[in-house]
């Protein structure tokens, strides 16, 4: 108990990590995007930068694979991220309950906690970069060296995750800038030290382009971060110049937390003025609380997946400005609120439910597909040759409807690219050339509205589509595997 009291921050991260545990099961196979991750990071050359890969690696020395270390890691850094939330809020907002409730509110958003079960690059990025938002709002208050160096280092951190950080590039020559200016009076050294940590900041991002241009080589190397920056092709720098679009856009995602303090400031200067400014200062800060939890409840659906980046930090500065104003509310405000914020805990539960089967058809047909210690040919419909291979342990080639199949080839059909009529079209029109023999036949389905990939959208022949007629129904998927014993 005594702990509790002296600590209680740190109990309540430990208690969410025990609790979150178990969720790392939740999820029976893995989504598209994690099998591309787990594929351009540790087999053959990729575009990602090697954060994620060495935490994998590290996570690997407890017995998990990498799918389930890269989940473990994205578990531990979401809980994670509720400290940074925690002390920038508690930073500028001085009642503690304030800071309570940002961290709360963090540890039940959908968006978080649904990307912290997978293994992505998502969670640990965002942990970073609050982080380093957090340490810049402690600078701002107290510009002191350490707290310079601390975002420095996250920003770094941050830089090594995911390609957005580069982002943070520009923003480090002028902080330092900044701080040499606030410490000007302070003399030489202080200047030489905010150089110094400012260098810090650039040290990693340095690092990671010294080896890919200049060592980059397949042997000789030792030590976990140094293999995973080798694993990355010199080819990323071309592949970054055609991806530069989409970082672009989730580049603007990240603004967000500053646009939401530019509002919180701007709320500030209004505080001697008229009530009438004070009113629309509040309304603002409303908008910002309801728009982000909103983004939050509506993320399933709309697959706006790179708020998360933003999400921690944009929920502290919202609670500070509800905390400040929340005198002026009426209580049919206060009430919204509160219903805002249990619908953002309903759609976790609600969501986490509907998605728990997700993918199960395919893990179970592929695991099928070798579990009698099949050697053969397997084929496999587009895009799940890559998760029929994660899954049955062999190498999977395309299929083609068209190729003359042999005797001992396993084929696996699934309704997700054919449509479930495509599933029984294909198996009539072998069942008519070939002697066939079922292997596996699985279902599984998943609430539309809560679709957990966008991979897994309504297909209708052959085209996504998203009817809104259809959003709160079931779809269900079927993965079948069949042997070629011959021809008729």
């Amino acid at each position: 108990m005594n702990f509790v009291k002296k600590h209680p921050l740190a109990f309540f991260v430990l208690a969410l990590i025990v609790l979150r545990i178990p969720m790392i099961w939740w999820y029976p196979a893995p989504l598209t995007d994690e099998l591309f991750i787990i594929d351009q990071s540790f087999y053959g050359p990729g575009r990602r930068l090697p954060m994620l890969p060495s935490l994998i690696d590290m996570a690997t020395w407890v017995g998990f694979g990498n799918w389930m270390s890269g989940k473990f890691i994205a578990m531990v850094t979401g809980v994670l991220t509720v400290i940074p939330v925690f002390y920038m809020t508690r930073r500028i907002e001085p009642d503690p309950r304030a800071a309570w409730l940002a961290a709360g509110l963090t540890a039940i958003s959908p968006l978080v906690v649904r990307w912290s079960l997978r293994c992505m690059t998502d969670v640990p990025f965002t942990l970073f970069l609050t982080a380093s938002i957090a340490s810049a709002v402690y600078w701002v208050y107290e510009p002191k060296t350490r707290n310079l160096g601390a975002f420095m280092g996250f920003a770094g951190l941050a830089m090594l995750t995911r390609p957005e950080g580069l982002f943070m590039i520009p923003l480090i020559p002028g902080v330092m800038i900044a701080h040499m200016i606030r410490l000007r009076g302070e003399g030489l050294v202080s200047a030489l030290k905010s150089t110094a940590f400012s260098i810090w900041g650039l040290i990693p991002w340095g690092l990671w382009v010294y080896w890919r241009l200049v060592v980059n080589a397949k042997d000789a190397y030792t030590g976990t971060f140094s293999k995973n920056l080798k694993r990355i092709s010199l080819d990323y720098l071309g592949e970054m110049s055609a991806h530069f679009g989409s970082y672009t856009i989730t580049g603007f995602y990240i603004l967000g937390p500053v646009i939401c303090l530019g509002v919180l400031a701007y709320a500030a200067s209004l505080a001697e003025k008229p009530n009438k400014d004070r009113f629309w200062a509040g309304m603002g800060v409303l908008y910002v609380i309801l728009a982000t939890t909103f983004i939050s409840c509506v993320h399933w659906f709309f697959s706006i997946r790179h708020m998360v980046f933003m999400f921690p930090a944009m929920i502290s500065l919202a609670v500070v400005g509800l905390w400040h104003y929340r005198a002026r509310f009426p209580r049919t405000v206060k009430g919204l609120f509160v219903a805002q914020f249990l619908l953002s805990a309903l759609v976790l539960c609600v969501g986490l439910w509907v998605t728990k089967d997700s993918f199960l058809d395919i893990k179970v047909a592929a695991t099928a597909a070798r579990a009698d210690g099949f050697k053969g040919t397997v084929r496999a419909t587009d895009f799940k040759q890559r998760k029929t291979e994660y899954f049955s342990g062999g190498n999977a080639i395309p299929f083609n409807a068209k190729h003359k199949f042999k005797a001992g080839e396993r084929i696996l059909l699934d309704s997700f690219m054919l449509s479930p009529k495509g599933v029984d079209r294909h198996l009539s029109s072998l069942k008519r050339s070939y002697k066939i023999r079922v292997i596996a036949d699985a279902t599984s389905r998943q609430g539309q509205f809560m679709a957990d990939d966008i991979a897994e959208s309504v297909r209708e022949n052959g085209n996504y589509r998203i009817v809104m007629n259809r959003l709160f129904k079931w779809q269900n998927f079927r993965t079948v595997v069949v042997e070629i014993e011959g021809p008729k």
